[in-house]
């Protein structure tokens, strides 16, 4: 009882658990929906935009500086948040139809057992797309970091350091076979060899990817909060590295691209 208490009540810790029986157990559940740990998965979508604020914190402390933050303070949130919610909702959405449009080719169900197999198949996806913000939100503002604290690119510091690079590769390709893929091959069987069957949900994934491209997202200007950037990036060593008669071009084309 105490421990479910503390659970319930301390900020984001209620959220972390069901993360972690979501690693351990990411399968799909047939059960009433009042039991089913799905039925979290829409609150799980906006409390991960919340705990990314802890996540910058943690980066901002690894790297032994507060200049993390101050990367993160020249996001507007506002914008981010509308275009996050968006390719969740479009990817949520558009998965299951397609998913259960082919599974329909090989065995018809009937339309109750569809829109049942439907409801689930949409919160699984929302409940994946809210541990893949997570990584996804570390790897920006990592990226962010380098490029106005260390005046690098990914890139070039993914040649120097490939280690990290590879990780983060490899952590991403677990989460989605784990988290994603696997539990959608267990739910629905298309074909009988596994390897056959994971390339054939990979490849929905990918053009359902696509074609959430199409979304009406926020632009890179519109995330940016100029005014920050402006007082933020004089003090990076990215413009130290910038000679002074070009620093007030590439200020202007790095905080208003328009």
């Amino acid at each position: 009882m105490p421990l479910k208490i503390l659970i319930e009540k301390v900020p984001f810790l209620e959220y972390l658990t069901r993360l972690a029986l979501y690693l351990w157990d990411p399968d799909i559940k047939n059960t009433p929906i009042e039991r089913n740990p799905l039925r979290f998965a829409p609150a799980d979508v906006f409390l991960s935009f919340g705990f990314i604020v802890a996540v910058t914190t943690f980066l901002a402390l690894f790297k032994n500086n507060f200049a993390y933050l101050q990367v993160a303070s020249a996001v507007n949130v506002e914008p981010l948040l509308l275009s996050y919610v968006l390719y969740a909702v479009g990817f949520s959405l558009g998965f299951p139809l397609l998913a259960l449009s082919l599974a329909q080719l090989k065995d018809r169900k009937s339309f109750n057992a569809l829109k049942n197999s439907y409801y689930l198949l949409v919160l699984h996806c929302m409940r994946f797309f809210a541990v893949i913000v997570l990584v996804s939100y570390a790897s920006f503002i990592h990226a962010a970091g380098l490029l106005f604290n260390d005046g690098i690119s990914l890139i070039a510091h993914s040649s120097v350091h490939p280690l990290g690079y590879w990780f983060v590769c490899i952590l991403m390709a677990f989460l989605l076979f784990r988290l994603f893929l696997n539990p959608v091959s267990r739910y629905i069987r298309l074909v009988r060899r596994p390897f056959m069957e994971k390339a054939i949900w990979l490849g929905l994934f990918v053009v359902v990817l696509k074609l959430n491209a199409f979304w009406p997202v926020f632009d890179y200007g519109a995330v940016l909060n100029e005014q920050r950037c402006r007082e933020l990036l004089p003090k990076t060593a990215l413009m130290a590295r910038i000679p002074k008669e070009k620093a007030g071009e590439a200020e202007e084309r790095i905080c208003n691209p328009d």
